[in-house]
């Protein structure tokens, strides 16, 4: 079996989501497959394993609750339609277990699209299933959810 080690750079329009982090932009993350891979200083990567499918979309927040951590959200394809919220580390430093903080199975189909507040303190989730969620990010629970137009 094969295993891919880093992707440094490519000349192609990527089909997978990709993040750039807001304290530094050189810091970013790409859904490959089912694993988040983010790269903390622009050549060494590490994976991130939570999804049970592929990677549909990433956000990160924009930084406003800890210059040395942040906040990045994934949401994924498929049944689970899962939305993982993890706490990534400084750019500078290496982190290769990511503390899940809140792991999100509501939705009933994939995830489409991931949007924090201006605060960071909500995360709103939309899915196929045509609802989209606002979630609490100080305890992980639902603030409220409204039906989406297709």
């Amino acid at each position: 079996a094969m295993e891919l080690e880093r992707v440094a750079g490519w000349n192609a329009r990527p089909r997978w989501p990709v993040a750039a982090d807001p304290r530094n932009g050189t810091a970013y993350a790409v859904g490959v497959g089912a694993v988040v891979v983010y790269s903390y200083n622009g050549t060494e990567q590490v994976s991130y394993e939570g999804h049970d499918d592929m990677v549909s979309c990433l956000a990160f927040a924009h930084g406003t609750h800890d210059p040395d951590k942040a906040l990045l959200a994934s949401g994924q394809v498929g049944a689970n339609a899962d939305v993982i919220v993890w706490t990534v580390g400084a750019p500078d430093k290496r982190d290769d277990h990511p503390p899940l903080k809140y792991r999100f199975s509501e939705h009933d189909g994939g995830i489409r699209d991931l949007c924090w507040s201006h605060d960071d303190k909500v995360l709103m989730t939309l899915g196929e299933d045509q609802r989209l969620f606002f979630w609490d990010m100080q305890t992980g629970g639902i603030v409220c959810w409204l039906p989406a137009p297709p």
